[in-house]
């Protein structure tokens, strides 16, 4: 599982820009690159910025918690996003 924090840019509005937290179902860097700028162009969105990129599992985190539920849903259906509420 790899997890990733971009800052990502619609295409659509050029001044909203967001940063997104992703936690995607492969086991390296580029597949999860490849996800993850596939389901962002489908929803008008480009990566700007990759802020982390790390290899993540299960143990990183300590129930309950939001990101363990994202790890729990990623495992499932390859990837979950969370857009950051303060950008």
């Amino acid at each position: 599982m790899m997890y990733l924090v971009l800052d990502i840019q619609s295409t659509a509005h050029l001044d909203n820009c967001s940063q997104l937290q992703a936690w995607v179902n492969v086991k390296n860097h580029s597949d999860a690159i490849s996800v993850i700028t596939d389901e962002l162009t489908e929803m008008g969105w480009v990566v700007t910025d990759i802020i982390e990129s790390t290899i993540t599992q299960e143990t990183d985190y300590f129930a309950p918690c939001k990101s363990l539920d994202a790890f729990n849903e990623a495992r499932k259906s390859l990837l979950a996003l969370r857009f950051s509420d303060n950008l």
